[in-house]
């Protein structure tokens, strides 16, 4: 069987409704089990009509019968190989001849040569009005009205569809703000208004009739070189501190550095925002435990920037904040450094892995120093240790939270917050005995040996 390639080209023309004039069109053809070839065309109407689409007539098909053609058609025309299956459909929403007529055209004369038989064929109400398209997007238009408010325009879609509009737009008004979020620091913006439907899976521009310009696919603007400075107001006006209660005892300040550019926001006082408190659980069967807070919320200085910004306490130490960000920010567990704490434990706890831990999970290594106790002087010289059973240690702690004493080796833990008395007597337990009695005459001898258990 022949390729396409090795076919002569015939020109085949098929006619359809004038509505559909500048639609485009897409023409398949393949040779009978062989590969598909596509080319993409423009419904031509009017005087660009295929003859006799703009005045109508009669015409034979490749059988030889006369069909009318209707005054006022449009036409696509297409070249394809002589003899080959073809079919047509719709860009809009692949509408295809091949279904409303149930098999493929062919470009084969197949009429008396003596009736002069053509290329031609009608396929007007194959395609539906409106296109079955999927969801349409509707898109908001903005000209500068002093220069373009009574020009005619036209949204054009990449499958030759378009919407016009002539005068008689909305006037709408643009608002500028600055950089900190203040209106019309430039004055506003007179502009022609007008909404269109377009199918989001299309590409689609804007086109002024009167001066031919065609503007960027997808642009909604034309402002004719008045830019504001920001065409919105400000997203992210306000930043939300949630901050622990010791943390409201002095005053902040919100800083940034981000670009290479330095500024310092106006300082605040926490302590004028709301109170509450905040229930937390505690990790690992610790006891739950409870933060009083203070929400406060501050303008953003930088509005149309999430951050992050930097939040310091003003002082001698300017201590800063974790990173700080536009909207809210969770502070709740912003502790200050850890302290240290000193301890008295039990020695039957010498040599153990100990650790201090706070209920949200924070935990720091108990680090001993050495056995308590005292010296004793005879009368004759002699000096003996005296051990108190306990030795002192020290650990990092957070004073604001409750804390535990958790020894690795046994998995015992002791508080919250376990007094020196309680440290010193936390003794390790101690196994089991198994007490063995033997009776011998008089006597009762005992035997033990640590259990098992």
């Amino acid at each position: 069987m022949p390729s396409a390639d090795s076919l002569p080209l015939v020109a085949v023309t098929l006619f359809l409704e004038g509505r559909e004039t500048g639609h485009r069109f897409t023409v398949h053809s393949r040779v009978p089990g062989g590969p598909e070839f596509v080319a993409s065309v423009t419904a031509r109407g009017g005087v660009e009509a295929a003859w006799p689409g703009a005045d109508g007539g009669w015409l034979s098909d490749v059988a030889a019968n006369t069909f009318e053609v209707p005054a006022g058609c449009s036409s696509i025309t297409a070249s394809i190989a002589r003899g080959v299956e073809f079919w047509v459909t719709r860009d809009a929403d692949n509408a295809s001849t091949l279904s409303a007529f149930g098999a493929p055209f062919v470009a084969a004369l197949t009429g008396p040569v003596g009736n002069s038989p053509d290329y031609n064929w009608l396929i007007a109400g194959v395609f539906p009005d409106p296109p079955q398209r999927g969801p349409m997007e509707t898109k908001h238009f903005r000209v500068h009205y002093d220069n373009r408010g009574w020009h005619s325009f036209s949204v054009r879609m990449s499958d030759g569809y378009s919407t016009y509009f002539t005068p008689g737009y909305n006037m709408e008004s643009v608002t500028s703000w600055d950089d900190q979020g203040v209106a019309d620091p430039i004055p506003p913006l007179t502009v022609a208004a007008f909404d269109a439907l377009i199918d989001p899976t299309r590409a689609w521009w804007l086109r002024d009739e009167d001066t031919g310009e065609a503007f960027p696919i997808g642009q909604t603007d034309v402002f004719d070189g008045w830019t504001p400075l920001h065409a919105n107001p400000p997203p992210l006006a306000t930043i939300t501190l949630q901050l622990p209660v010791w943390r409201t005892d002095t005053v902040m300040v919100l800083m940034d550095e981000s670009g290479g550019q330095s500024w310092t926001g106006p300082s605040f006082a926490p302590w004028e925002g709301a109170w509450s408190q905040a229930a937390f659980a505690g990790v690992d069967g610790m006891d739950d435990y409870s933060i009083q807070i203070v929400t406060t919320t501050q303008p953003n200085p930088r509005p149309y920037e999430s951050g992050p910004f930097a939040l310091f306490i003003q002082g001698p130490s300017f201590e800063a904040a974790p990173p700080i960000f536009a909207g809210n920010n969770d502070l709740r567990h912003w502790f200050v450094p850890a302290q240290a704490v000193s301890l008295n434990i039990s020695g039957s706890r010498w040599g153990h892995e100990l650790l201090l831990r706070h209920p949200n999970g924070d935990a720091y290594p108990v680090v001993p120093n050495g056995t308590a106790g005292d010296a004793s002087y005879g009368p004759n010289g002699h000096v003996w240790q005296n051990t108190y059973n306990y030795f002192d240690a020290s650990a990092n702690h957070r004073p604001e939270l409750p804390w535990y004493v958790e020894d690795a080796d046994t998995g015992e833990r002791i508080g919250p917050a376990p007094g020196e008395a309680q440290l010193i007597e936390w003794l390790v337990p101690v196994a089991p005995l198994t007490l063995t009695a033997t009776a011998n005459a008089s006597r009762v001898a005992l035997a033990w040996q640590p259990g098992n258990s």
